[in-house]
């Protein structure tokens, strides 16, 4: 099968990771697997948003744009090939669109692939636009990755029932939301569950170094959360209740994993309640992430990514760590409360406050609760096994191409007349 996965962004966040890693399961399993990426940042940065989902209109004036992103490089490093000619801008910049308009008609015809599987709302929009426009026959994937009420006006439910042939969603409620929102056919619709490297991030490894490196004593418990600092992410709820943890629990720390231009406002913070020495920030780990999760005992998660799957709980679950988190997007569908974890209502700092002190009171729970976890991202969270419904998914879309293709012909020849 030839597929061709289109993310119009040329940063290594959000879907791009999760991306990655099944194109390269299925170029694994003998699939020709391509990515098309924007492969620099757009000329011109955000002036005035647009009303709709995933477009922006630039006015007035040229800005210093970015470092050019670092997809592009993750792609070349594990040899997955890149469609050189397509060069997306996620954007509204009408060169850039006109030309990744002619380059997708380019790749739409001639049977180049089986399967464009679309990423990001523009790539749905450019993807099926040039579908409309040169009339072509591709078989158009989307992915919507949020996990919330899709934008249902008329041309939106054009897109989705016309232009687009099948929908995947990170969640069985996004599912359900694209179904009674959109009117798509349920059979057009399926949920692919994120999936995480389970071999990568196993419990065995140890966050001994990072402890040590923080001065966390060994047999200290350890709530983290790992986040890029931003207001929504709501860090400050977090800190905020380990004041009144710490009361009860003077033992235990607090460890903030991540950047983010929102960190100085979380360390102000943290300095004037006095909890310097007990909430702790790791700052931003590449290289040694998965010790830096291993060194704490749970996590805290208060909204998803933005890939809509929330892999660093996947992350976190596959380490053998149980997750307290909001009752929010894919967050309540992925943790099992009270099993794999705890599900608090969102923004409520007292319930937090209760279920964080719940668990430090019982550490064998935390470890039980931690391999359940692990047995679930294991069961349900595979990379292969995310490959396994995409195989069917598109098969399914194939098969039924082609016997509605074998229909017309049949039909077209009954209709001749005889000699």
């Amino acid at each position: 099968m030839r597929i061709l996965h289109l993310l119009s962004d040329s940063r290594f966040t959000g879907p791009a990771q999760p991306v990655l890693q099944l194109v390269m399961e299925l170029r694994r399993r003998g699939h020709d697997a391509q990515i098309g990426c924007n492969r620099r940042p757009p000329t011109w940065r955000i002036s005035k948003k647009l009303h709709g989902e995933g477009h922006f209109l630039f006015l007035a004036r040229r800005l210093k744009v970015e470092p050019v992103g670092d997809f592009e490089r993750e792609i070349r490093n594990v040899q997955v090939p890149l469609v050189e000619q397509l060069d997306l801008n996620r954007y509204f910049n009408i060169r850039d669109n006109i030309r990744s308009l002619f380059a997708l008609r380019d790749l739409q015809r001639g049977e180049k692939y089986d399967i464009i599987h679309l990423h990001l709302p523009h790539d749905h929009w450019i993807g099926a636009v040039a579908k409309w426009i040169f009339r072509s026959d591709a078989n158009l994937v989307a992915t919507i990755h949020k996990v919330e009420k899709p934008h249902s006006g008329l041309f939106h439910k054009l897109l989705y029932t016309r232009m687009i042939d099948r929908i995947a969603v990170v969640s069985e409620r996004s599912r359900q939301m694209v179904l009674r929102h959109l009117r798509v056919h349920s059979r057009n619709v399926r949920t692919i569950w994120g999936a995480v490297d389970v071999e990568k991030f196993h419990p065995g490894i140890t966050g001994e170094k990072i402890r040590a490196e923080l001065g966390i004593q060994p047999d200290a418990l350890v709530i983290g959360m790992v986040a890029r600092f931003q207001p929504h992410r709501q860090h400050a709820i977090l800190v905020r209740a380990a004041d009144r943890v710490l009361e009860r629990f003077p033992h235990a720390r607090f460890l903030l994993i991540g950047r983010g231009e929102y960190k100085e406002e979380i360390e102000k913070l943290v300095y004037q309640r006095g909890l310097e020495q007990k909430v702790l920030f790791a700052g931003y780990r590449k290289e040694d992430y998965p010790e830096t999760i291993a060194a704490t005992d749970l996590l805290f998660f208060s909204v998803p990514g933005s890939d809509g799957t929330c892999r660093a709980v996947l992350e976190t679950m596959a380490l053998g760590k149980p997750v307290v988190a909001f009752d929010t997007g894919v967050l309540p569908e992925t943790i099992e409360d009270e099993h794999t974890g705890w599900i608090t209502p969102t923004g409520d700092q007292l319930a937090l406050e209760e279920t964080l002190m719940k668990a430090l009171r019982n550490p064998d729970q935390i470890r039980r609760m931690g391999e359940a976890a692990r047995e679930t991202v294991c069961r349900r969270h595979t990379v292969s096994g995310q490959a396994d419904i995409i195989e069917e998914f598109y098969s399914d879309l194939l098969e039924e191409k082609a016997l509605a293709a074998g229909t017309r012909l049949a039909h077209r020849a009954g209709s001749m007349p005889q000699a």
